[in-house]
């Protein structure tokens, strides 16, 4: 199996000499030359030796982003289209966070995603990067319609179309509800967000689960079994232990998100993207990996950040810093709890945690959900009581005669997933097509978020209670846009999305820019 090649282990050295004597000026700092591509404009020997002197880690005139995920690296981008110098670090020996895409996965050269993969027509910020970054997104093809997938329950295998029948009257009712927290869909996003709304802090009290239960008293109980299913897997806890804000915010009732489309070559491709406009030829400069933050304290100008490298310890000195950091890996900075922030975002970093999702990727030989004589004609796609609870095709839309199915295992089952994965997707599949095993391609990769150290989780999810309460309260910085934060846990309306992440990216840019341009007017 072959894989983009990460980072080099190390890829970024220093020692103790020093940086230069010639520096930006706090008055000039905006006024920095063009941006070249992959550095700086260099107007004396000075600036050559910012760029390919020592690093002394005295960052009073750039930016310091920690975390080179999706957030992190549009935050940059957006600082570089400003001409504001920057650098970023990032504890793993990777880029893209929970972006992972495997490449060239089996003979037909297809990707598989063991992270993020799909978008649509709400995420109109990763739209828009990959129209700038020239990256062709792809609308998947969606030949089968709706009898496509299949809720599986017990021995029944229940076709989407007669399940969409049942789920009507239970959709409707959760629409109605959404509406008293938005009124109308044009700011929909903002209106679940903390604070914003009675009604929702009412209904944030209730889990998912009991929501359901509610609704669905005299309907059928494959709509509540299916609805309840369907949370698990997509906000990745048990419906008893989720808000059921999850699911009112998830609805879409103007269907404004069209069908699903993804970024052609695999997500990875718009964070390799991204980190080559950042980085260009320079990458040791702006992005040193397997550095991880390790506290943070106020010097009144500018913060002291110690962090852990390779090489050893070292105070970094920032007037600006963008924490692109999940909430599991904020918990681990030392000092942070210390600083002037504000009290709401500082109870959140102490209370919100991650939900469980694990990833396993199966090849086969052939697509056999689309062969005649094999089973049921469908678009390879499953929810409902399978030991992974849910798959899909992730073949589609890619050149070949080879088959990927995707499965999402969430809550628990996704907490304690294992290297047995791969075996157990097999037997799921075999309770709808009999002959799967013969046709699997021996090809498969697991992938548990939970356990990717700093991370404890894969999205955010809030429990009943908690998202009326947090859900957006790091959209706002600290010491007067000085200390911003990003990543998708900051989005009030796109969590645990892509669209979450490079959103926050760009806002948490914005308020730095603010920050700076504030300070130049002052003098």
């Amino acid at each position: 199996m072959k894989f983009r090649a990460l980072p080099p282990e190390t890829a970024f050295e220093y020692n103790n000499g020093h940086m230069g004597s010639s520096r930006f000026g706090r008055r000039h700092f905006l006024r920095t030359s063009a941006a070249l591509t992959g550095g700086w404009a260099l107007s004396s020997c000075a600036s050559m030796e910012r760029l390919f002197g020592p690093d002394q880690g005295v960052y009073d005139d750039e930016v310091l982003i920690v975390g080179a995920g999706a957030a992190g690296l549009m935050a940059a981008y957006e600082l570089k289209k400003k001409q504001i110098p920057y650098r970023i670090i990032e504890a793993s020996p990777r880029l893209g966070g929970r972006v992972r895409t495997l490449h060239h996965f089996n003979g037909d050269q297809q990707f598989a995603e063991l992270g993020a993969e799909f978008i649509d027509g709400r995420h109109e910020t990763v739209f828009a990067l990959c129209s700038e970054l020239s990256l062709p997104v792809d609308a998947l093809p969606d030949r089968l319609g709706e009898a496509g997938g299949f809720f599986v329950q017990g021995s029944q295998v229940i076709p989407r179309r007669d399940l969409l029948k049942d789920l009507q009257p239970l959709v409707s009712k959760l629409v109605r509800l959404r509406l008293q927290i938005t009124g109308d869909e044009e700011n929909a996003a903002q209106a679940f967000a903390a604070g914003a709304s009675e009604d929702a802090a009412r209904l944030d009290l209730m889990s998912t689960e009991a929501l359901v239960d509610q609704l669905a008293q005299g309907l059928s109980p494959r709509a509540a079994a299916y609805m309840k299913r369907a949370s698990l897997v997509q906000f990745g806890v048990e419906p008893s232990r989720q808000s059921c804000l999850h699911l009112l915010m998830s609805l879409d009732p103007e269907a404004r998100s069209s069908g699903p489309s993804r970024v052609r070559g695999g997500m990875g491709n718009l964070t390799q993207a991204l980190y080559e406009r950042v980085c260009g030829v320079l990458p040791e400069f702006f992005v040193r990996f397997k550095t991880r933050l390790l506290s943070m304290r106020d010097e009144g100008g500018f913060f002291e950040c110690r962090v852990q490298s390779p090489q050893g310890r070292q105070s970094l000195r920032a007037r600006h810093v963008i924490l692109a950091l999940p909430p599991a890996a904020l918990r681990r900075v030392e000092g942070l709890a210390n600083l002037k922030i504000a009290a709401i975002r500082r109870e959140a970093v102490t209370a919100m945690r991650f939900a469980h999702h694990s990833r396993t990727i199966v090849g086969f030989s052939d697509r056999f959900w689309n062969l005649r004589g094999e089973g049921p004609l469908g678009s390879g796609a499953l929810m409902g009581d399978l030991r992974l609870q849910s798959c899909w095709d992730s073949s589609r839309g890619q050149e070949g005669r080879s088959g990927l199915i995707t499965f999402t295992t969430a809550g628990e089952e996704g907490l304690n997933l294992g290297a047995d994965a791969p075996e157990l997707g097999l037997r799921d599949l075999e309770r709808v097509w009999k002959k799967v095993s013969a046709l699997s391609d021996k090809r498969s990769a697991v992938q548990n978020w939970s356990r990717v150290q700093g991370l404890e989780g894969s999205v955010t999810v809030y429990a009943p209670g908690q998202f009326s309460r947090f859900n957006g309260v790091f959209q706002e910085a600290d010491y007067q846009g000085r200390l911003a934060y990003a990543g998708e846990h900051t989005s009030a309306g796109h969590h645990g999305r892509i669209e979450g992440a490079l959103e926050s990216g760009r806002r948490a840019a914005a308020q730095v820019i603010a920050a700076l341009e504030s300070a130049v007017k002052k003098g």
